[in-house]
């Protein structure tokens, strides 16, 4: 029995030897496979054709609307509210010099009646002044005219007394009626004098009544109030019979036709906006409404906190049928300078300053300088017209890699002529 497992086995080893030698032989006597390269199709890319072009370079910030003129119309005068038409309500339109309220102008009427009186007599009094001048000075002629004959009777009885053909008593009345002439004229002369101080000190009297009159005769129109231009009335806060005080709140009026925009832009950006620039605004929760306005004026001053300068845009309310109202928080693109003539490609084909250039069936390499950087864009040095960039598989490419175009190439893309494009502020010095 041992021996039948021997023989078993040395049959088994015996045979697997041979099936081992047989294979040998077989695969030795295989004829060699012929030896192929592999040759890789080339890769699917899409290209874009770099042309020179005119770029706008709006600036994008945000700011909040307010109108252009804004009146808060308080009460100038005590009274009671004896009117206050029905159509006078907030939210309704309003035009220039209408009537909005009148206040009980008796009073005022009154004191205007009064103040006037008090300057008539003041003027009166200031032209008695010209006719006591006009008087004095025919007193004044005729009293050189009797002064002139006193002298001469004086001299004659002067003379007579001389040669005691007169008397003392003669000679002494003489002398007297002499000086009495004389201080006459002197009298009139003085008194004209003093008329011009007198008219002066009465004019400054005429006009302090005049500037009563004023003052009552504005208190009397104070009294009704009107609209200073056309607008909107905003607020109301009074009411028919109520009395008002000076300086409490009547109106506010504001003139929604001219929207004034006021923005903060970055003082590093100052030397891009300018005054007249155009801007164009949207709301974000008002889908398809835009409205055009200009950069009407810059201030002189930067914010020394914030590093900003505020820029005022105004915008022509009656231009559209959708209005910007007062209060909205709106996006604001103003158009900043005109890049001419430049080349640009998209940001995100730029790798370490190195882009893909498609030429005869294959990528190469091309260095770059970036000049602008923009939103979605870059504006390059180191391109030519007509140079066609590779927009895909980027990590997949090597110089002189072979690529096939996805699509005919003169169907590729081909920036417009003007084309615009938005400013990404963090990026701008």
């Amino acid at each position: 029995m041992r021996r039948k497992l021997i023989v078993s086995a040395i049959v088994i080893v015996v045979t697997l030897v041979a099936s081992v030698v047989v294979t040998g032989l077989l695969i030795a006597s295989r004829p060699e496979p012929e030896k192929r390269d592999i040759v890789r199709p080339p890769l699917l890319v899409k290209t874009q054709p770099i042309m020179p072009q005119n770029l706008i370079e709006p600036i994008i910030q945000f700011g909040t609307t307010r109108a252009d003129r804004l009146a808060p119309l308080s009460a100038q005068v005590i009274g009671q509210v004896i009117e206050l038409p029905a159509a006078i309500r907030p939210g309704r339109t309003v035009a220039k010099d209408q009537i909005l309220l009148r206040i009980d102008a008796r009073e005022y009427e009154a004191a205007l009646a009064q103040a006037e009186g008090q300057l008539a007599r003041d003027r009166a009094a200031l032209a008695q002044l010209d006719v006591e001048e006009s008087n004095l000075t025919q007193l004044i002629s005729t009293a050189v005219n009797v002064l002139d004959n006193t002298q001469w009777d004086f001299n004659k009885t002067k003379a007579l007394f001389d040669q005691q053909m007169a008397s003392d008593r003669e000679f002494k009345t003489a002398l007297i009626d002499l000086e009495r002439a004389r201080l006459t004229v002197q009298e009139y002369e003085h008194r004209k004098a003093l008329i011009p101080a007198q008219r002066e000190q009465q004019a400054a009297v005429v006009r302090a009544s005049e500037a009563t009159v004023d003052l009552a005769r504005l208190n009397v129109e104070h009294c009704t109030i009107k609209a200073p231009f056309d607008g909107v009335i905003e607020e109301l806060s009074v009411a028919l019979g109520q009395r008002v005080q000076i300086g409490e709140s009547l109106f506010t009026l504001l003139d929604s036709r001219w929207i004034e925009v006021v923005i903060e832009v970055p003082a590093g950006l100052s030397d891009r906006v300018r005054v007249g620039a155009p801007c164009r605004l949207t709301v974000e929760t008002m889908h398809g409404s835009a409205w055009d306005g200009l950069v009407k004026r810059i201030s002189p001053a930067a914010n020394e906190m914030l590093r900003t300068l505020k820029v005022y845009v105004e915008v022509d309310n009656d231009r559209y049928e959708r209005k910007l109202l007062p209060g909205f928080f709106v996006k604001a693109r103003i158009d900043g300078p005109t890049l001419e003539n430049v080349l640009t490609v998209p940001r995100n084909i730029i790798q370490n300053n190195r882009v893909f250039v498609y030429n005869d069936g294959h990528a190469h390499v091309r260095e770059v300088r970036v000049e602008h950087d923009l939103l979605d864009r870059s504006v390059v040095i180191g391109l030519e017209p007509g140079d066609i960039v590779i927009t895909s598989h980027l990590d997949s490419l090597y110089d002189n890699a072979p690529v096939s175009i996805i699509g005919d190439l003169s169907a590729s893309a081909v920036p417009n002529e003007r084309h615009e494009v938005e400013s990404s502020l963090a990026n701008i010095p």
